[in-house]
C-alpha cells in the first residue's frame, strides 16, 4: 500500500473528512452481481451466493466499509496503516477493524463472501489475488473500484472545459511524484494486474462510468466545493501529499501547483474563494468471482 498513507504525518482524519463518498448506485451494482447465482458449473456446490461475511481490504477510515454492514452478517476492515485503522475503529462500532496486508490478510480460510478494494487495489502487489483467493469461499466475490485523479465539475456550467483543462494540468505537474500505482488510477484501472488463470476465477465485469465527459450523473459523486474545500480534497492525494513533504518552503505559495492552479481558475472564470460550483469524479468498478 501507498507508504503515504502511514506516515505519521499523514492525516486520516483529514483523508475521512474530504475524500468523495460513492454513489448507492456503485453497491447496489456490486450486491446484484454477488448475489445473482452463477450458472458455471464449478461452482454449483454454492449456487445460492452467501452473506455471512464481507471484507473491506485497504479500507482505509471506512469510507465504503459502513456500506456492507445492511448486507452482511458480518464486516471485517482490513488496512496496513494503524492511523487509518484507528479512525475506523472510532465510528466503526459494528465492524471489526484489523491491521493487516493485502498479502497477509488476517482472515481465516474460505470464509468471505464478497471482497471490496475501494481507491485501493492500485497499491496491492500482484500477488494479493492469491490471498484474495485463500480467503474467498468459492462463489465468493472481489470488486474492485477507484476514481480518478481528475475531477470534473458539473456539465451544464459554463467553464466546464476550462476547469476540467486546469486539472489535466495539474495532473502533469505532479508526473515526477506518480507512483505506477497512481498510474493505474489515471487509466481507470485499464491496466491493474488481475488473477492468473491458476487462481481460478470467473469471467470479469468491467464498467467504467464518466471516463471523458459526464454522461452519467447518478455516478458522478458530484459534490458542492468552494476553492478552499477542494484545496483540502487535493491535499489528500498522495503525490501532492509527497510534493509538499518535499517541498515545504513551496507548498502554499504560487510555486505550488495546487495554488498555481487557482490563481489562473480565478482569472479565467472570475471566482473568488466563496464561489460555490459541482465537481465529481470518473468512477470504474471491476468485479469478478472465484470459481469452486
Amino acid at each position: 500500500m501507498s507508504t503515504s498513507f502511514s506516515n505519521p504525518d499523514y492525516s486520516a482524519k483529514s483523508y475521512l473528512d474530504h475524500r468523495p463518498r460513492y454513489p448507492q448506485q456503485l453497491y447496489q451494482t456490486i450486491l446484484d452481481f454477488h448475489n445473482t447465482p452463477s450458472t458455471t458449473a464449478d461452482i454449483t456446490d454454492y449456487p445460492t451466493p452467501q452473506t455471512k461475511l464481507a471484507l473491506d481490504l485497504g479500507c482505509g477510515p471506512g469510507i465504503a466499509t459502513s456500506e456492507l454492514v445492511p448486507h452482511f452478517e458480518k464486516v471485517v476492515a482490513v488496512d496496513e496503516s494503524e492511523p487509518m485503522i484507528q479512525i475506523a475503529s472510532g465510528h466503526l462500532p459494528h465492524v471489526d477493524c484489523r491491521v493487516g496486508s493485502a498479502t497477509r490478510i488476517p482472515i481465516e480460510s474460505g470464509t468471505v463472501d464478497l471482497i471490496t478494494v475501494a481507491t485501493a487495489a492500485h497499491w496491492f502487489p500482484d500477488q494479493w489475488w492469491e490471498e484474495a483467493s485463500r480467503v474467498l469461499k468459492p462463489g465468493g466475490t472481489v470488486a474492485v473500484w477507484t476514481v480518478s485523479h481528475q475531477m470534473m465539475i458539473e456539465p451544464s456550467h459554463p467553464k466546464t472545459r476550462e476547469f476540467n483543462e486546469l486539472q489535466v494540468r495539474l495532473v502533469e505537474a505532479f508526473r515526477t511524484y506518480l507512483t505506477a500505482g497512481n498510474q493505474y488510477v489515471i487509466d481507470m484501472y485499464d491496466t491493474l494486474p488481475l488473477p492468473s488463470a491458476e487462481l481460478r476465477f470467473g469471467p470479469l465485469q468491467r464498467i467504467v462510468w464518466n471516463r471523458e465527459k459526464v454522461d452519467d450523473l447518478k455516478m458522478f459523486m458530484g459534490s458542492k466545493f468552494n476553492i478552499d474545500t477542494l484545496r483540502k480534497r487535493l491535499h489528500t492525494y498522495s503525490p501532492i501529499y509527497r510534493w509538499r513533504t518535499d517541498n515545504p518552503t513551496k507548498k502554499d505559495t504560487e510555486d505550488d501547483p495546487v495554488e498555481h492552479m487557482f490563481s489562473n481558475l480565478k482569472k479565467i472564470s472570475g471566482w473568488d474563494d466563496s464561489t460555490e460550483f459541482t465537481a465529481g469524479h470518473p468512477l470504474a468498478l471491476i468485479m469478478i468471482k472465484k470459481l469452486g
